[in-house]
C-alpha cells in the first residue's frame, strides 16, 4: 500500500498515521486496533521482464589477477510516469546516476595511475536494482564465468554532491570494517553508527547479493538527507543541480579508491 493510501485509511479509522508511525519506532509499542473491515479484489497479471544488461569492465591485476575487488553501483531507476499533460522521467540523479558516475571516475583514475595492482579491479554497473537487485543476483549466479574470485565488493548508493563532511556512517557489518577504519583515519574523519537502522539499508542494495554468498562488502550510502528523502527520492524531481559543489563526492571517491587499492594489494 502506498503511503498516501495508508494515510487515508488511518484517517477513516480516526487515527493519526504519522503519530503512530513515530510511536512504533519506540520500544514497547503495542499495535492499535483500527476497527475496520474490508473486502478486497485484486487483479494481477504477469509480464515478462524486459531484457537488460549489467555493464562491467576489468582492470587486470598482476600476481593475484584471478582475484578481484569489485566497485559497483546500479544504473537503473524507476522509469517514467504518464499524466494528462505529459510523460515525466524519473532521472534518478542521486539514485543512482551519481553512483554510476563515481564508478566511472574511479575506473578512469585507477587506470590512469599506470600501475598494476596485485588483484584485479572490476567496475560494475548493475541493472534492475530497483526491481529487487535482479542484475546483481543474476551475476552472482554466474560468478565462475568471470574467471576471477571476488574478494570484496564496494557498493555505492548515491554520493554526497555538496560540501565535504567529517563523518561517515557504518552500514555493516560487512566484513571490511578494518579497511574502512584505516581509510577514514587517513582522511581525519570519524565513523558513526547508521542513523536509521530500521530502514534496513544493508538489505536494499546490490552488495546484498554478494553478501549472501559470503563475500565481504562495504556500502557507501548517501540518500538520507531529509530534504532529499521528502522531496526527491524516487520522484521526478531527483535531477542534476549545477550548483552542487561535488566536494563531498570527491572526498567519498578518494576514500573508496584508498580502500580498493589497499585490498587489491593486501
Amino acid at each position: 500500500m502506498r503511503t498516501d493510501g495508508a494515510q487515508r485509511l488511518f484517517e477513516h479509522a480516526g487515527l493519526d498515521f504519522q503519530d503512530l508511525k513515530m510511536q512504533s519506532q519506540k520500544r514497547g509499542f503495542q499495535a492499535v486496533p483500527m476497527g475496520l473491515e474490508a473486502q478486497l479484489k485484486v487483479k494481477s497479471k504477469v509480464e515478462p521482464t524486459q531484457y537488460s544488461n549489467n555493464v562491467l569492465a576489468i582492470l587486470p591485476g598482476e600476481g593475484k589477477s584471478n582475484e578481484a575487488v569489485m566497485i559497483s553501483a546500479h544504473w537503473d531507476h524507476v522509469g517514467m510516469i504518464e499524466t494528462d499533460q505529459a510523460k515525466e522521467i524519473f532521472n534518478g540523479a542521486m539514485d543512482n546516476a551519481a553512483g554510476v558516475a563515481g564508478v566511472l571516475e574511479l575506473a578512469r583514475v585507477l587506470k590512469a595511475q599506470g600501475k598494476a595492482f596485485k588483484r584485479s579491479i572490476i567496475f560494475a554497473n548493475f541493472t534492475a536494482e530497483e526491481s529487487g537487485l535482479l542484475g546483481a543476483m543474476y551475476l552472482v549466479q554466474y560468478l565462475p564465468a568471470l574467471g576471477v574470485d571476488i574478494s570484496a565488493v564496494l557498493n555505492i548508493e548515491g554520493l554526497n554532491v555538496i560540501e565535504a563532511v567529517d563523518t561517515i556512517y557504518d552500514y555493516g557489518p560487512g566484513g571490511l570494517e578494518d579497511y574502512i577504519q584505516d581509510a577514514v583515519d587517513a582522511q581525519g574523519r570519524v565513523i558513526k553508527p547508521e542513523p536509521m537502522p530500521q530502514d534496513g539499508k544493508k538489505f536494499r542494495s546490490d552488495h546484498l547479493a554478494f553478501g549472501l554468498k559470503g563475500i565481504p562488502w562495504l556500502l557507501f550510502w548517501w540518500l538520507d538527507e531529509p530534504d532529499y528523502v521528502a522531496n526527491r527520492y524516487h520522484q521526478t524531481t531527483d535531477i542534476y543541480n549545477p550548483n552542487w559543489s561535488m566536494q563531498g563526492a570527491a572526498q567519498a571517491l578518494q576514500l573508496i579508491s584508498h580502500i580498493a587499492e589497499t585490498i587489491s594489494n593486501s
